[in-house]
């Protein structure tokens, strides 16, 4: 399967899908990005579950992916005063979220695909895909 491309990954503003209500029947793909930011690995999973449930073949999402770069930077920013501080962000490592999408009993039948990161100066997100069967 060929990698995502930049224009398929690391979109820099919220987006999200899927595009019907729960009661429109099921999705064949949802997609969102920025949209878990804030959020552990263990609540990323919980989301995915959530959608699996409305999902027939595929999700793709973004996450801040976890380095020894960003680690650093947030533990220095823990010295600014809290007034100062921008929006919080959570990284993820991308082998924690796979083991977790892995043992998640809701993910019974999807797996892990194709990941995509995108790093542009300081911005850096990582696209994951995740499919049925």
């Amino acid at each position: 399967m060929p990698p995502l491309g930049d224009d398929q990954a690391g979109v820099a503003m919220p987006l999200g899908g899927p595009l019907r209500g729960a009661g429109a029947g099921a999705d064949a793909a949802t997609f969102f990005a920025e949209m878990v930011l804030p959020s552990k690995a263990a609540d990323v999973v919980r989301v995915l579950s959530g959608l699996a449930a409305r999902t027939d073949r595929s999700m793709l999402f973004t996450f801040a992916p976890s380095s020894a770069f960003l680690q650093a930077f947030l533990a220095v920013g823990r010295l600014v005063p809290r007034s100062d501080r921008s929006p919080a962000i959570v990284p993820v490592a991308e082998r924690t979220l796979r083991r977790l999408i892995a043992a998640e009993p809701a993910m019974a039948g999807w797996s892990s695909a194709r990941t995509h990161r995108v790093a542009r100066g300081f911005y850096t997100s990582q696209a994951l895909e995740v499919l049925r069967g």
